[in-house]
């Protein structure tokens, strides 16, 4: 057993399908599938089930993934901790954003660190808070953007970065409102929200709770997209960070307007492992990650859509 039959593995586990992860990994099936089986035989076990769709790890590879991965990340920090010796700056650094996270704000990281540190492979994967802080752990992730952590995780570090400024968010074909509108009152309509375990939705429970309030949520849809869709169309209203709406907003098709009695907002922290310092180009990123953050500007140039940490004020707020 070799680190290229562990990476191999993981790919196949992670895509769900030898032709898919063949093609990742720029091999032929056939091979790949021989890596497979010289494995298998080796741990003189059945580490894929074959489906109709696929394939699916069995109980014994879902063991052997969640060590590989450890092993590979072992590996590629030592890689990297002798190329940082040697002084340069380079390798895969993979960060992970959530759905809701504003997608200019991830093409403007992927475009600075292309112009200032081409040597680093960025690659930017999409999931809920809960499911990244899970990659971290396993390795699958580097650093992470996440939302709404109380105390983070054991074996990693949650480094609060910023307040995020949740916005009521409206069709554009109902009528004129005034420029703020109270909690209380958003309460007052149907909200279409994501289902929990999603950060947002955490958040906003939180919120009523602290404050007495309840609300109805007629659809839950994981997807903000889909959410702004439905909003669109007049079927209900939502809760929203105003980074993930602008698009629409701009289009004329959704309104955003903020909530006060008391404003709503979240934590974005930055997550990576405890247990490993963190390479020349992770730092790079991290810093670049947190100067994007602070430099957010999403509402006609003048709103800071997140607040940096320093100058954003968490009085009367419920704890996160």
């Amino acid at each position: 057993m070799d680190v290229r039959q562990l990476r191999y593995f993981t790919r196949i586990v992670e895509l769900g399908s030898l032709t898919r992860a063949a093609e990742a990994l720029n091999i032929s099936q056939p091979a790949l599938g021989l890596q497979v089986r010289n494995l298998e035989g080796e741990l003189q076990t059945q580490l894929l089930e074959r489906r109709s769709r696929g394939v699916v790890p069995t109980a014994a590879g879902l063991l052997l993934v969640e060590r590989a991965r450890r092993i590979i990340a072992e590996v590629d920090d030592a890689r990297q901790a002798m190329r940082d010796h040697a002084g340069t700056a380079g390798g895969e650094v993979t960060v992970g954003i959530t759905p809701s996270t504003n997608a200019a704000f991830a093409a403007r990281i992927i475009r600075r660190c292309a112009e200032e540190y081409p040597a680093i492979q960025l690659r930017i994967i999409e999931g809920l808070s809960s499911a990244l802080v899970d990659w971290i752990r396993s390795a699958r992730v580097d650093l992470a953007v996440v939302y709404y952590l109380d105390e983070p995780p054991f074996g990693l570090v949650a480094e609060p970065i910023a307040q995020e400024e949740l916005f009521f968010v409206e069709s554009s074909s109902i009528g004129k409102r005034e420029a703020t509108v109270t909690f209380e009152e958003v309460c007052r309509y149907p909200l279409i929200m994501p289902g929990a375990p999603h950060g947002l939705r955490l958040v906003v429970d939180q919120y009523a709770r602290t404050y007495g309030h309840e609300f109805q949520v007629p659809f839950e849809m994981q997807s903000v997209p889909v959410i702004l869709e439905l909003i669109q169309l007049g079927l209900g209203c939502g809760i929203l960070p105003y980074g993930a709406v602008a698009a629409k907003i701009a289009s004329g098709d959704v309104r955003a307007t903020r909530i006060v009695e008391p404003a709503i907002d979240r934590t974005m922290s930055l997550v990576y492992r405890q247990n490993r310092q963190l390479s020349k180009a992770e730092l790079m990123l991290k810093a670049l990650l947190i100067e994007q953050v602070a430099a957010a500007t999403w509402r006609d140039g003048q709103l800071g859509v997140p607040r940096a940490l320093a100058t954003a004020s968490l009085r009367g707020k419920p704890r996160r």
